[in-house]
């Protein structure tokens, strides 16, 4: 993938962070809160808990169970949610809250947006051993309420080989070098070690070795060299972007990694790459097989290999960014300097995309089209699915992206349920965040109050009447304040 990282390299490497920090929220804790007469959906058996009330209290839920055999406590904030949905706080599980390619500040912009869209928590995707401390501040100042923002419940450092589509990137050459490596960032405090592209397989399969005796994860992509089979065996536990599953629902799968071995293992021109990579992703496409894949999946789901497709940044990479995507109205929230920079950056490589966009649409669609069948394959399988953005990437606005993707995966195969899930209670399945992603006694007051049932419409997530963060409720009249704050400082 080294032809299309390219591409994004510039793209991303021109991206300015603003370095606005989220203000506070607009009322203390309360004492107590109660939402009444609302319903809870219960995003593990689907069920839907009618007529029900939700006690909060020291940013936990304490109580829920019907209102007719539930007791108020005196002095709470009362809330009337009648006619509405509770659902569990939502997960963005691919973010870039740092700019490590440009090393600018951090994206702290994206706080209240992700707040206002009801995403609660957050799996930051590339951190450095030099971001642990500003990521342990971050955490303590959102549990006490001080910084407005989501849960930053797991930080990874990215590893990649000596040929590496980033320049910032740490990379290993060796298996020594690669188990030093998950030395070095276990012991500064980061959460897992993210695997990269051009990883050779002697220092893939040296980092998996060496977290598994470590009790410490591995997470990201797949290289090219490794399939997707023989990451779920080494004990991989998310994968994202779908790499190597499309190569393993080929019925070419062996010769793709052979030729890539022969390519990456010595020098090569980037006309080569580019190339190859073409030629790839239409073999992918045109050689996809039904029952190749559903034993894969199988084998994933046995990993279980978690998947986060991010299809709300990989759709414009296979069918380029829709038509007057520049008029975006929610590009109002995004900083001025940053969407020049976008701007500047398809000025430059807009003709080019645009032709081959166009030289290529039904072959691009068809890609695609494979894409969407691998996903709706593995779902059918068992293979557990997050929702997660890449956020970081041009024109994927914080928190509105994630609503993309999650209607994205119901339009790929997967249920409104299925899709809701992953982005509530799998994400803290595979976090083992016990105490998040269900609405129920003793879990963390993370929660958002729909005005319809995402059951009969995932679309129905957008409709947030109020979102509760760490025991704080904030109204729609709250969010929206924060939706006009961010378009403020956008200008600024």
């Amino acid at each position: 993938m080294f032809g299309r990282g390219r591409l994004l390299l510039v793209m991303i490497a021109l991206v300015a962070a603003c370095g606005a920090s989220s203000r506070r929220g607009s009322a203390p804790l309360a004492a107590g809160l109660a939402l009444t007469d609302l319903t809870v959906v219960d995003v593990e058996s689907g069920h839907l808990l009618h007529e029900q009330t939700v006690l909060i209290s020291s940013r936990r839920l304490v109580r829920v169970a019907p209102s007719r055999r539930t007791d108020v406590p005196r002095g709470a904030q009362v809330v009337s949610a009648r006619g509405r949905y509770l659902i569990p706080g939502l997960w963005d599980m691919h973010v870039h809250l740092f700019n490590q390619v440009s090393r600018r500040p951090p994206n702290l912009w994206y706080f209240p947006l992700l707040v206002a869209n009801g995403v609660t928590g957050v799996r930051e995707m590339w951190a450095k051993t030099t971001d642990v401390a500003t990521l342990v501040d971050w955490r303590k100042r959102i549990a006490a309420g001080d910084l407005l923002g989501p849960r930053i419940a797991a930080a990874g450092a990215l590893v990649d080989g000596p040929v590496s589509s980033w320049p910032t990137t740490d990379r290993v050459a060796t298996a020594e070098e690669a188990r030093q490596f998950v030395r070095q960032v276990r012991s500064a405090g980061l959460d897992f070690v993210k695997v990269y592209s051009s990883l050779s397989r002697e220092a893939y399969f040296a980092i998996a070795d060496e977290a598994r005796r470590a009790g410490f994860p591995v997470a990201g992509h797949i290289p090219l060299r490794v399939s997707a089979g023989e990451a779920a065996a080494a004990g991989q536990r998310s994968n994202e972007h779908l790499q190597q599953v499309r190569e393993a629902c080929s019925t070419l799968e062996r010769q793709i990694l052979q030729e890539r071995e022969r390519l990456y293992s010595g020098p090569f021109t980037a006309a080569e790459d580019d190339s190859l990579w073409d030629r790839h992703e239409q073999i992918r496409a045109e050689t996809y097989d039904d029952e190749t894949c559903e034993a894969a999946a199988r084998r994933l789901a046995a990993g279980p290999l978690w998947q986060v497709p991010t299809l709300v940044n990989e759709r414009r990479y296979f069918l380029g960014s829709p038509e007057g995507y520049e008029r975006d109205p929610r590009l109002a929230y995004v900083p001025t300097g940053e969407r020049r920079i976008w701007n500047a950056g398809l000025k430059e490589f807009g003709v080019e995309i645009a032709t081959v966009a166009q030289a290529r649409a039904d072959q691009r669609a068809r890609r695609w089209a494979a894409t969407l069948r691998v996903v709706r394959t593995l779902a059918q399988a068992g293979v557990p699915f997050m929702a997660g953005t890449d956020l970081g990437n041009p024109y994927l606005v914080p928190g509105f992206s994630l609503h993309e993707e999650m209607a994205l995966l119901v339009g790929a195969g997967l249920s409104p349920l299925e899709a809701l899930r992953a982005g509530t209670v799998n994400p803290a399945r595979y976090l083992q965040v016990s105490d998040s992603g269900t609405v129920e006694a003793g879990k963390l007051a993370d929660l958002v109050l729909l005005d319809a049932n995402p059951l009969e419409d995932i679309r129905n997530t957008q409709k947030i009447s109020a979102v509760v963060l760490n025991g704080r409720y904030l109204d729609r009249r709250t969010l929206d304040r924060l939706l006009r704050e961010a378009e403020r400082s956008a200008k600024n």
